[in-house]
């Protein structure tokens, strides 16, 4: 990126140089890399894979083996506590599962790990979405910005004028009264537009992880995209790259992976155990026993939670089918949107505007030297920068559109 520095709105309080910000100019890939690099939120996201990388670590773990020590508390017939000589069992056991619960549970959050990668993909998308339009919203304003001050910087220089005339008698004191109106009105204009500078400039900081005192110059450039592209074509690469959509996809699978975990846990795990010591017991010393326990399946077979995980799939059925249509419409909303856009883009001649600029100048000059009226002069000048406004709307709802279109297929139409 270039880096340079801006020499404005800088006091000197002492004697000394008063610091002066850093602006940074950067063009709008070098701007996404940075923030697809640092933005704070993203790389909140990353650890949600690390979480799902740490649920599959524990699924994969092995049952602990269980420890039983047994002895006398108390001895009724000696009338006394804790004679752990008189008798004492040791046991040590081990559960097995036979129905495959820790495979079906390692395949449920190998499935959960998909989708938490497809969720950062979503994010990222939302975040492209974002800064692009943040961007390019960022150049047009501060367009506007220097419109408003040219168009301010006239009615100062025309102010300083009638106001001396209107001392020396020359001019009327109503027509210095129009003027500053006019100004007055133009720079409320300023200072609303400057408050969405400001805050779009504190998005994009956000955005890039930029310190607030930094100022941010976007480099203005010009979008290239093939527009030639059939809806069918775009719904193909919507149904391709668009995570929400793998998602829904994924939530099948998930679910269904759920319902044989779900399955799974209704069979009970079998208990051996092995008795290496027996003191006191009613057998014959020394004695070394085995154990098997395993539950008896009548009541609780786990008929809830399999019928939650049947449901689970009938829904996110539904729900994909939902999203599937949800996403050609959005792709088919957002192409439409893109061509009145262009549409309207393409209505603005150029030219015109260029002459509009210099006849702007020219009305000045024409009104002071009274060849119009201050109403022409105003009226003019109210029907440039109208027009000059509705181009740069123009252009913005165009790269909205662009941006948009993009968001909706899930990839860059500059790639196409």
């Amino acid at each position: 990126m270039k880096i340079f520095l801006v020499i404005a709105g800088c006091l000197m309080l002492t004697s000394s140089w008063c610091q002066i910000p850093e602006t940074i100019s950067f063009s709008f890939e070098e701007g996404k890399s940075k923030m697809l690099r640092e933005n704070v939120k993203l790389m909140a996201e990353y650890y949600n894979l690390d979480i799902a990388e740490a649920e599959i670590q524990q699924q994969r773990l092995w049952e602990n083996p269980l420890f039983v020590w047994n002895a006398e508390m108390y001895n009724i017939a000696e009338n006394n506590y804790f004679n752990f000589g008189n008798q004492k069992l040791l046991q040590i056991e081990y559960s097995f599962s036979i129905s495959g619960k820790r495979i079906n549970a390692i395949k449920e959050a190998k499935i959960a790990r998909d989708i938490a990668k497809l969720a950062l993909s979503d994010v990222i998308r939302g975040l492209v979405l974002e800064y692009s339009d943040a961007f390019y919203e960022l150049i047009e304003l501060r367009e506007i910005n220097e419109l408003l001050n040219q168009a301010s910087a006239q009615y100062d220089r025309l102010i300083e004028q009638y106001t001396l005339g209107n001392k020396l008698g020359t001019n009327s004191e109503s027509e210095l009264i129009r003027l500053k109106a006019e100004k007055q009105s133009i720079q409320a204009d300023i200072n609303e537009n400057e408050k969405e500078v400001l805050a779009l400039e504190f998005n994009l900081k956000m955005l890039m992880n930029y310190p607030s005192s930094i100022k941010l110059n976007p480099i203005k450039e010009q979008i290239l995209i093939n527009l030639n592209l059939s809806e069918e074509r775009l719904i193909e690469l919507a149904e391709s790259n668009r995570p929400d959509l793998k998602i829904a996809q994924k939530n099948i699978n998930l679910y269904q992976a759920t319902l044989k975990k779900e399955k799974s846990n209704s069979i009970p795990s079998i208990n051996l155990g092995y008795q290496p010591h027996d003191q006191g017991s009613n057998h014959v010393r020394p004695y070394q026993g085995m154990v098997f326990e395993m539950g008896i399946p009548i009541f609780n077979r786990n008929q809830g939670n399999i019928a939650k995980a049947k449901v689970q799939i009938n829904q996110s059925t539904l729900l994909l089918q939902y999203k599937t249509d949800e996403v050609k419409n959005e792709v088919i909303m957002s192409k439409e949107s893109l061509l009145r856009a262009l549409e309207l883009l393409n209505s603005f001649d150029s030219d015109l505007i260029g002459k509009m600029e210099t006849l702007s100048e020219d009305a000045k000059i024409n009104y002071e030297r009274k060849n119009i009226s201050l109403y022409e002069y105003i009226d003019f000048q109210r029907s440039y920068i109208d027009n000059k406004l509705n181009f740069i709307e123009a252009n913005r709802k165009y790269n909205h559109a662009i941006n948009f279109l993009n968001f909706n297929i899930g990839s860059d139409l500059k790639n196409f």
